[in-house]
């Protein structure tokens, strides 16, 4: 399989995982990460080595920045009407496999960036629920 590059990546999001709803002006995506919380679970009698027994998974949080351009449809005010909402999201590689990330998320950050001699962008945080997939 050849390395996938982020040439094309389309990020979308809808009530059902087939996505829908397109996000326009997309600049980045950070898919963040899933973790585990662990316990220390060593007894008195264990004299040589800690144990750690896991607990819950944490599937983390994910972001995007876009551009703001108010021609797009699915921009700023249409986001951040979807906050404290939760929605399937769907990011789409452009590769001959199609592949894609999955997963429903809640809406819980909309923050404007800085406003200097750039372009505006403002950044969406997801916090995932559930298990995420991966196809290729």
């Amino acid at each position: 399989m050849a390395c996938i590059t982020p040439v094309g990546v389309t990020l979308e999001y809808g009530a059902t995982d087939s996505g829908g709803t397109v996000v326009g002006s997309v600049v980045s995506i950070t898919p963040g990460a899933a973790t585990v919380s662990t316990y220390d679970v060593t007894a008195l009698a264990d004299t040589t080595v800690q144990k750690i027994a896991s607990g819950r998974t944490d599937p983390g949080s994910m972001s995007f920045e876009c551009y703001f351009n108010p021609t797009d449809t699915t921009n700023l005010d249409e986001l951040e009407a979807l906050l404290g909402t939760s929605k399937y999201w769907l990011v789409k590689f452009n590769n001959t496999d199609a592949s894609t990330y999955i997963g429903e998320g809640l809406v819980t950050s909309v923050e404007i960036g800085s406003i200097q001699d750039d372009a505006v962008r403002f950044t969406i945080t997801i916090e995932k629920t559930g298990t995420w997939a991966f196809t290729e």
